[in-house]
C-alpha cells in the first residue's frame, strides 16, 4: 500500500496550489535541496508560466516581469 507516500505527495501538490514558496515545502518535507523540490513541484504553483502567458497577451508589447524566485 502507497497511502503514506501519496498523502505526502498531494499534500506538496495542494501547498505548491496554495502558494507557498518551495523553500517552505522543501523545508516542511525535510528536503536538503530546494531545487529537487522546484523541479518536481514548481508546474503547480500558480504563478508558474505566468510571465511567459504576458507576453501574449494582445495590444501594446510590454516587458513582462518574472516572479522573484
Amino acid at each position: 500500500m502507497r497511502l503514506p507516500h501519496d498523502l505526502r505527495r498531494s499534500a506538496r501538490r495542494f501547498m505548491a496550489e496554495a502558494g507557498v514558496p518551495i523553500e517552505e515545502i522543501a523545508e516542511y518535507l525535510g528536503h536538503t535541496n530546494p531545487n529537487i523540490t522546484r523541479s518536481t513541484y514548481a508546474r503547480f504553483s500558480p504563478d508558474y508560466l505566468r510571465h511567459a502567458a504576458g507576453s501574449l497577451e494582445f495590444g501594446k508589447p510590454k516587458p513582462v516581469q518574472r516572479p522573484k524566485a
